[in-house]
């Protein structure tokens, strides 16, 4: 009896993306603090991404399956836009198909492995689908105002605990509010790059807290906004000295389908310390490519957006 009444007072939330007409969401990862590139750099840094969201027909075993393919991109670094195409960017976020059961879990994902020797605290090629429109995994028994779950993702090589409580709930809509913890460990040579204890000069212990916010549309059956901020605290030990330093990072996902809210594309600042980072860039990056087209110097602002590390 207790079970039957349990399960009246419980709300199912389902995830159900088009497949007639594709949807589109932006995405906007804000970066304040030490930022893993040019050696390492205390500065500002947004990237701004389009992606088409679309469903497919079942798997083999009858499961759900969305794909998602990047549209738009931008880059900005200390207020400069960065001269990053869509293609380049492509290159590390290809067209991705993902099998989901109806309450978000990923259940197979056709992204290839991309090692990357810098990472960022929150991000992970890989998991692209769970940071932007499968953000939440909802219990098959349903959700209840007030009530709390838990939830663990592998976001990049090490797990991601959500703990997430229902904020409100009617026909039409829900409001979640998130909490995340990670915990990881990594090791770096001289230049910054993550190599295997073996090589490394550092190690880097990282314990990463946030707090966010999802709204949910269920009529549509997706999320239609994230946003959350999270806190990295780096604890950085030289192996020689045994001395210990400290890194901050502060990032900001926003996740919005769009059509639902004001656009949340970055808006380049136009100030004469922008443009000067414009001019540095591109000369330094013109410098490279004549050097080696294979080691430009764009390599390393996009790949510091691409993986997860505060060192």
């Amino acid at each position: 009896m207790y079970s039957l009444i349990l399960a009246a007072l419980l709300t199912p939330i389902q995830y159900n993306f088009p497949a007639q007409k594709p949807v589109v969401y932006e995405m906007k990862v804000s970066m304040q603090g030490y930022i893993p590139v040019l050696g390492g750099n205390e500065g500002t840094a947004e990237l701004f991404l389009g992606i088409e969201v679309g469903a497919l027909p079942p798997d083999s075993e009858g499961r759900l399956r969305a794909y998602n393919d990047l549209v738009e991109v931008k880059t900005v670094f200390n207020g400069a836009t960065l001269p990053f195409g869509l293609d380049s960017i492509k290159s590390f976020f290809p067209k991705t198909t993902v099998s989901h059961s109806p309450y978000g879990k990923v259940l197979a994902n056709d992204a290839p492995d991309v090692q990357l020797p810098v990472r960022l605290p929150g991000l992970d090629p890989k998991r692209f689908p769970e940071i932007t429109y499968l953000p939440l995994e909802f219990p098959a028994e349903g959700v209840e105002i007030g009530k709390s779950w838990t939830f663990v993702r592998k976001i990049g090589p090490d797990d991601m605990v959500y703990t997430v409580k229902t904020h409100s709930l009617d026909d039409a809509s829900a409001k979640f509010g998130v909490s995340v913890q990670q915990t990881s460990l990594t090791y770096e040579d001289e230049a910054g790059e993550l190599v295997a204890e073996a090589e490394a000069i550092r190690k880097v212990e990282t314990t990463l807290t946030g707090q966010g916010e999802v709204h949910f549309d269920r009529k549509k059956g997706m999320a239609t906004q994230v946003r959350v901020v999270t806190q990295a605290q780096g604890n950085v030990t030289d192996l020689s000295s045994k001395k210990v330093s400290q890194r901050q990072l502060t990032t900001t996902l926003d996740v919005r389908l769009r059509g639902t809210g004001p656009s949340i594309e970055p808006s380049p600042k136009k100030s004469s310390e922008a443009a000067g980072w414009q001019s540095w860039l591109q000369r330094a990056a013109d410098f490279a490519t004549n050097v080696s087209r294979s080691v430009s110097m764009g390599w390393s602002l996009l790949k510091a957006f691409l993986g997860i590390r505060v060192s």
